[in-house]
């Protein structure tokens, strides 16, 4: 259990507002940092998007993948070590959501944690519309178990012109982790993402699956917590299909790459488990 060390008000982070037109679809990242100069705690994160965001997930890094206040296309982070993957801190597709840890766990983040809002957008009306993402952070009160983020990270994704491709990892997560959410991620050529228990060489029992790339389903537990047997690890599998005349790889942009991830949330956790590929990094 850790002592508690935030301000005790609810920090807000705001993207910019920028005009999105009839008919017009963009992918867009914003880069600014945690406005908190002390380490903050996470009990709880609301969220507001306007009318014409589709969905957004915050992200973040160990060091700034660019300056605050940088607005624009996507970058593409080198991800030759498991400290340069932008770890997943909180997604939604909802106009109004929120997200509560369980009681008396918390998620923390450093004084001026470099932040990533990836953002997608899509203005279906006939109107000029106004968009932005807003995010509130709420501290934890009292003492807490430290919650950290499960990410895995496919880097042999290959997809070839008019053709499909599958790939998968499984993943060593800490021996007694009680997971009380997992998700997927994946951009546009997905049409099947799914997150399974592993034993003995195969995947087993389904955790999540999402046959939309655009609605990820998101699964949650409440006490009791999903809890892996002891020889069991995670197993992740993405399924692409590329109508394209160009091979698509993995990498950063929601328009012209592929992702492979599942995400989860678990405690207690040192801070966080990157698996890339079927390798585990926990830091």
């Amino acid at each position: 259990m850790d002592p508690i060390a935030a301000p005790p008000a609810p920090l807000k982070v705001e993207t910019p507002r920028f005009l999105l037109q009839p008919g017009e679809e963009l992918f867009k990242c914003y880069y600014t940092s945690l406005p908190s100069d002390m380490p903050v705690a996470t009990a709880r994160i609301e969220s507001s998007m306007t009318p014409g965001s589709h969905h957004m997930i915050l992200f973040y890094t160990d060091k700034p993948a660019a300056p605050d206040g940088t607005f624009g296309d996507c970058g593409r982070e080198d991800l030759d070590s498991p400290q340069a993957v932008p770890l997943p801190f909180y997604l939604t597709q909802e106009p109004d959501d929120h997200l509560d840890l369980p009681k008396g766990v918390a998620m923390p983040l450093k004084a001026r944690q470099p932040l990533i809002f990836q953002m997608h957008y899509f203005n279906a009306s006939a109107a000029v519309l106004e968009v932005q993402v807003k995010l509130t952070i709420h501290p934890a009160v009292g003492e807490y178990e430290i919650a950290g983020p499960f990410a895995s990270y496919q880097t042999e994704i290959n997809i070839p012109a008019h053709g499909t491709q599958t790939v998968s990892g499984h993943c060593i997560v800490p021996t007694g982790s009680q997971f009380f959410s997992m998700s997927t991620h994946t951009h546009k050529n997905s049409i099947n993402a799914a997150v399974r228990r592993w034993k003995e060489g195969q995947p087993t029992d389904m955790l999540v699956e999402t046959k939309d790339w655009e609605h990820p389903t998101v699964h949650h537990w409440s006490a009791p917590f999903m809890i892996l047997g002891e020889t069991e690890e995670i197993h992740y599998s993405c399924t692409y299909r590329n109508d394209g005349d160009k091979p698509i790889k993995q990498g950063q942009s929601a328009a012209t790459n592929e992702m492979c991830m599942a995400i989860g949330y678990y405690f207690p956790s040192p801070h966080a488990t990157i698996c890339i590929n079927s390798k585990s990094f926990t830091f």
